[in-house]
């Protein structure tokens, strides 16, 4: 995928455009390349940062209402706002604690009137944290304009701050100015927010100031690190000098402060894609069937009507109420249709709809003899909390119940430590018409 990733400062704006292959980035352009998605890091030093407690419900309207509510002390009446959550603990089986950032729809508004595309969209001292190392990271950078300082573990926010520079500080007093920042925001991590710091990192116009590290390290005594370029076609200065672009490149979607409207639009936009390509291939697949007697294409036929209402209803649900665990079971669902007209064997995928509903597999194979079908799947999800997982076996065990006619071969696995399971299934049924 091809981001071109812009920093938008109060006077600093600048871009670069990367290739991302997983977690690989590869330098393309110091311009926007063709069909390259724009993603935008902003400095936004006000924005509001609380933790509170939510139930655990799917639909991100509903939760970010409840937000507002809990946040109405902090939040100006008259403007709306999109928010990030972050996990932190499990409250009791209905509620969990979240770290939650709000940030005004207004600047998203702004952006997107001066570049006319945003694909993604953070904050400053967010891009800091793509740069992890075992345990919690203390990340202070600085250029002429601003500080960021991000505490995290494990890409988890722990705490983020950032400072606008002044411009009537004197050159030989900015090193200074930057103690002061590093020195007042380390005690207050460690002392008030009760952050026990593994490694400091050092990033910007400092990373190279014998005088700053020095200052720093007399004072915490731990381990202070530079980065290493992480980006193919970067020397160390360029890597240096576009890290904020460069790690807003590497954020999750976790991190994206695009409002939910425009989130909706383009999932919607991504699911008719998805079911154009479908009803497309089964047209080609039942014109290809000439050959097929004709009570098969017949019953094939009266599939495909059967579907394409399914599609419609559910078409209408999303629209009004979009979720994005329906979203990805109809892309798994579309895609294993497929693959059930080409090998055509006797609704398989419809009987076995259920258990594809709740499964995220990472990997499923369909192999056809001919007398039977078999189909393996191996599936890996995790969760928050054993009761999640008891629940989730439960609902697998009894979907497997009701599948008289299979014979089931079943392997699961916990980690009781992350809350994950590993799934392997294989299931296999006689076929009653045989294939010609």
């Amino acid at each position: 995928m091809k981001i071109y990733s812009v920093y938008h400062g109060n006077q600093i704006r600048k871009g670069i455009s990367l290739d991302k292959k997983r977690d690989e980035l590869i330098f393309l352009s110091f311009d926007r390349v063709a069909r390259a998605k724009t993603y935008i890091s902003v400095h936004y030093p006000d924005v509001i940062n609380s933790t509170i407690t939510l139930p655990d419900i799917e639909d991100e309207e509903t939760r970010n209402l409840l937000t507002k509510n809990k946040l109405s002390n902090l939040l100006q009446p008259e403007k709306d706002y999109t928010f990030v959550f972050f996990p932190k603990e499990k409250i009791s089986e209905t509620e969990t604690l979240f770290e939650v950032y709000a940030f005004p729809v207004e600047i998203y508004q702004q952006l997107i009137s001066e570049y006319n595309q945003i694909d993604f969209l953070t904050i400053d001292t967010f891009s800091l944290i793509p740069f992890s190392l075992t345990g919690k990271t203390f990340h202070f950078y600085s250029d002429k304009e601003k500080i960021l300082i991000s505490v995290y573990e494990d890409m988890i926010p722990l705490y983020t701050r950032a400072v606008s520079v002044p411009e009537s500080i004197p050159e030989e007093q900015y090193i200074n100015y930057l103690y002061e920042n590093f020195s007042v925001t380390y005690s207050f991590v460690s002392q008030n927010k009760r952050i026990n710091v593994d490694n400091i990192i050092i990033s910007g116009l400092a990373f190279d100031n014998e005088e700053f590290i020095s200052l720093i390290y007399d004072q915490v005594r731990k381990p202070i690190v530079n980065l290493i370029p992480v980006v193919k076609g970067l020397n160390p200065q360029q890597f240096n000098e576009f890290l904020i672009e460069i790690g807003t490149a590497l954020l999750s979607e976790e991190f994206d402060f695009l409002p939910l409207d425009i989130k909706r639009e383009r999932f919607f936009s991504g699911i008719l894609k998805k079911v154009s390509s479908v009803l497309i291939v089964l047209l080609i697949a039942i014109l290809a069937l000439n050959f097929i007697k004709f009570s098969q294409i017949q019953e094939l036929d009266q599939q495909v009507s059967i579907l394409r209402q399914e599609i419609e209803n559910k078409l209408n649900k999303i629209y009004s109420i979009i979720r994005p665990t329906e979203i990805n079971y109809y892309k798994k669902y579309f895609n294993l249709l497929n693959k059930s007209v080409e090998s055509f064997p006797d609704n398989i995928m419809l009987q076995i709809s259920d258990l594809l509903f709740i499964l995220d597999e990472k990997k499923l194979d369909i192999s056809i003899t001919e007398n039977s079908v078999k189909i393996s799947i191996i599936s890996s999800p995790k969760f928050s909390s054993i009761a999640e997982v008891e629940n989730f076996k439960n609902k697998i065990n009894l979907i497997l119940s009701n599948l008289k006619d299979f014979k089931i071969n079943k392997s699961l696995q916990e980690n009781l430590h992350t809350f994950q399971l590993n799934i392997t299934l294989i299931l296999e049924k006689g076929l009653k018409n045989e294939v010609k």
